[in-house]
């Protein structure tokens, strides 16, 4: 099924969300990540297509169970980055994954002005964040190795409802979308990078999204996520 990737909410007939006017840029140019600090832009997707090699690698080496590896990345430290063997840190810990670990860190410390990147790979193979919801941090960075992508709606969200409790999980996603509403999702490899409440003006403006429900479908996923850590300008160079 075809999906678009990128457009504004509907201009009538979703009462507040009309002050949410916000857009998704999709570009399979890296360089279209920079739009995040562009005031309507609350999702900038890069659409890369890693080569067959490349996806073969990263689902060998995907770890067993529920791994998580988390560690601080200082991507303006590193001398000839392309290479991990240049940052035998990074590439002790992330592995087969360092070299990618290191490219988007580097955007991310562009992109945010930060000196500092928390770098975390999570398998997954349950339910984890199936509610649709919004982050907190300024920025973040999505990136799924194995499995399906993180999924987000563009338009058609009741934000009033964001955060109700006291409902299962499907009934609360059913309560925050208008019908109809379309959700769209990443592909692997695909990078997003997400705009959250924490970012200056942006307070509830943030993307709607979640983690794909996979539970009971034998399916598992390796997701790394990037935010800034310290200092950060939040604003283009």
């Amino acid at each position: 099924m075809k999906q678009a990737l990128s457009g504004r909410f509907a201009a009538a007939g979703r009462g507040n969300d009309d002050a949410q006017a916000m857009r998704v840029v999709s570009s399979d140019d890296p360089s279209a990540l920079m739009r995040i600090h562009e005031p309507s832009v609350n999702l900038v997707v890069w659409r890369r297509t890693p080569d067959a090699s490349v996806l073969a690698a990263w689902r060998d080496g995907s770890p067993a169970g529920s791994t998580v590896v988390d560690g601080i990345v200082r991507p303006g430290a590193l001398h000839a980055a392309d290479e991990p063997a240049c940052a035998p840190s990074v590439r002790d810990r992330f592995g087969v994954f360092a070299q990618d670990v290191l490219v988007l860190s580097r955007w991310m410390a562009c992109i945010a002005g930060c000196v500092e990147v928390r770098a975390r790979l999570v398998a997954i193979a349950d339910d984890q964040c199936r509610l649709f919801h919004v982050d907190e941090p300024a920025l973040r960075i999505l990136s799924t190795y194995v499995g399906p992508g993180t999924q987000w709606v563009e338009e058609g969200v009741r934000r009033e409802r964001l955060g109700m409790g006291g409902l299962p999980a499907d009934a609360f996603n059913r309560a925050l979308l208008h019908p109809g509403a379309a959700v769209h999702q990443a592909r692997t490899g695909w990078v997003c990078l997400q705009k959250g409440d924490a970012y200056p003006g942006n307070r509830g403006r943030a993307i709607v999204h979640r983690s794909p429900p996979i539970e009971g479908s034998g399916l598992r996923r390796l997701r790394l996520t990037l935010e800034p850590s310290g200092y950060c300008r939040y604003g283009p160079p």
